[in-house]
């Protein structure tokens, strides 16, 4: 009798065990797949009747448009605001030189410094020829003064200066780029997804 209650006891004690084992485990298990599902980087979405596949890089996305791989900051939702007409779209697109200048007394020379290096690699991938200047002599820059005086139907002008509320607009061949920090990023942004065909 006694060996039969000690096999029993024996018997639970291992099913405890063993059970408590199981459920230590899945546990395990449970966190290792949560955390690895937090680290897909990938978003799916469906943009003007389109799905596109957003990995997410480090600051930054990359997407799959015309047979290439484009950078973007901000998902296409998050640039919807900003209003660029197809006049100013098909001005870049047809262009085969543009000016890039800028107000080098604006707050926001790290973001405008940083649009004109991005905008100018993604012109310069297009073939399109890009000179850059500033608006009005600067010390800290040693670059030629470009104004819209220098704009031509062939050759136009991208002018960045700064204003607390974005905006895209042209006159006389001058393409006013106007914004504050992100805001400057976020008209890039729309520029790429719209010269590329993401956004219709």
């Amino acid at each position: 009798m006694r060996k039969k209650r000690k096999n029993r006891e024996k018997r639970q004690k291992i099913l405890i065990a063993v059970m408590s084992a199981i459920f230590l485990i899945s546990s395990i298990a449970g966190v290792v797949l949560y955390q690895g599902n937090s680290q897909d980087n990938s978003i799916i979405l469906n943009v003007s009747g389109n799905f596109y596949d957003f990995t997410r890089e480090q600051n930054y996305y990359t997407v799959a448009a015309n047979k290439k791989t484009l950078r973007v900051y901000n998902l296409p939702y998050e640039v919807d605001y900003i209003n660029i007409s197809e006049d100013i779209l098909d001005k870049l697109s047809d262009s085969r030189m543009l000016f890039f200048s800028f107000d080098p007394g604006v707050e926001d020379l790290t973001y405008v410094d940083f649009i004109r290096f991005e905008m100018g690699n993604q012109f310069r991938e297009k073939g399109i020829y890009v000179i850059e200047g500033v608006s009005q002599q600067s010390e800290i820059y040693n670059l030629p003064v470009i104004t819209c005086e220098n704009a031509t139907q062939f050759i136009p002008v991208l002018l960045f200066s700064g204003s607390n509320t974005t905006k895209v607009f042209e006159k006389d061949n001058c393409i006013h780029i106007q914004s504050r920090s992100r805001g400057f990023i976020k008209v890039m942004d729309k520029i790429n997804y719209k010269l590329n065909g993401i956004i219709k």
